[in-house]
């Protein structure tokens, strides 16, 4: 297994479209995909299933009520072990979702994939359009993300992700529009329940992204004042409560964005000076500089971090905050 993305008989399971993506993951296939082929390019088609646990104690073999184990049908591999009441989303299921609510032709199948031994599987898709900030060249896409545990370490999990074309991005931003985000557990009526938030996520796509788009342009039609860089930082990294100074790796963060501020991506004309570029110079430390325990993460932890996890939530976080800042 290369990078926790799964790899059965020497294949990744996984695919894309156009430009290889920043976490170098991945097949690419030469044209954009609908769910069936995606499925079949990221080699996803295999069924989970689920199995009676038991322990061994001593020398006894003991069941364990309440609990089974899911694994892959196609080599019995374990992925994980759930409550009884889990019921699993096939891949196929979960990818349809989307055939359904968006419409053939009507978004691109850009990546889907699956981690750690098939956990773990997405699909992301590209929507028609684009969002130019202020008609300069600085351009996010729109793009619906579906992610399914076979473990039950997440819900079946449907959200809007921006993903800015420069640097490569993603802009979790939760707007509050309605259900910026679909989370569903592994129940006996996941299947229906993912099925009719899709289509009331889908719904609201346009809303979302309008929304999106109204806002950062507000952020990026406002300039901050040198001093409330500082201020923006301390909201997001602040210093230790006992000491009042900043502990090494806060302070590095903070250079860090500051230098990340300076760069061609964030100062590029008609956005240089401006919270969007404040904001984006947060993003970009999240998604390319952040380390844990000092070290870059494996490409597939911090892929998952940046759409499910503390990533997504400091992102998030720091878009908010520009807002109070730039409205203030």
């Amino acid at each position: 297994m290369v990078a926790n993305l799964s790899m059965i008989n020497g294949e990744a399971e996984m695919m894309y479209t156009g430009e290889r993506p920043w976490h170098g993951l991945g097949v690419a296939l030469d044209k954009p995909a609908t769910a069936e082929e995606a499925i079949a390019a990221a080699h996803l088609g295999w069924l989970v299933e689920t199995a009676p646990v038991a322990a061994k104690i001593g020398d006894t073999i003991v069941d364990c009520p309440g609990a089974r184990a899911t694994y892959r049908a196609d080599n019995n591999s374990i992925l994980g072990v759930v409550g009884d009441r889990y019921t699993p989303v096939q891949n196929t299921e979960a990818f349809q979702f989307f055939d359904g609510v968006v419409g053939e032709g009507a978004a691109i199948y850009h990546t889907a994939g699956a981690l750690r031994g098939g956990a773990l599987v997405w699909i992301l898709a590209k929507l028609p359009g684009e969002i130019r900030i202020k008609k300069t060249d600085d351009i996010t896409e729109k793009f619906l993300l579906l992610c399914n545990s076979h473990n039950a370490t997440t819900r079946l999990i449907m959200c809007f992700t921006p993903i800015r074309v420069v640097c490569q991005n993603t802009l979790i931003a939760g707007l509050g529009v309605g259900e910026d985000k679909v989370a569903i557990l592994h129940t006996a009526s996941v299947h229906e329940k993912a099925e009719n938030a899709a289509r009331r996520l889908i719904e609201k796509t346009t809303k979302y992204y309008e929304t999106f788009e109204e806002q950062a342009n507000f952020l990026a039609e406002n300039d901050f004042l040198s001093k409330e860089v500082d201020e923006y930082l301390d909201t997001m990294f602040p210093s230790d409560e006992t000491t009042g100074e900043y502990s090494g790796r806060t302070k590095n963060t903070r250079d860090k964005i500051k230098e990340l501020l300076e760069s061609s991506t964030n100062s590029m004309e008609g956005i240089k000076g401006s919270y969007w570029s404040l904001y984006n110079s947060v993003a970009e430390w999240v998604d390319h500089h952040r380390t844990s325990r000092g070290q870059i993460e494996d490409p597939s932890i911090r892929l998952q971090s940046i759409w499910l996890g503390s990533s997504a939530a400091l992102k998030n976080k720091a878009f908010k905050q520009a807002l109070v800042l730039a409205n203030s």
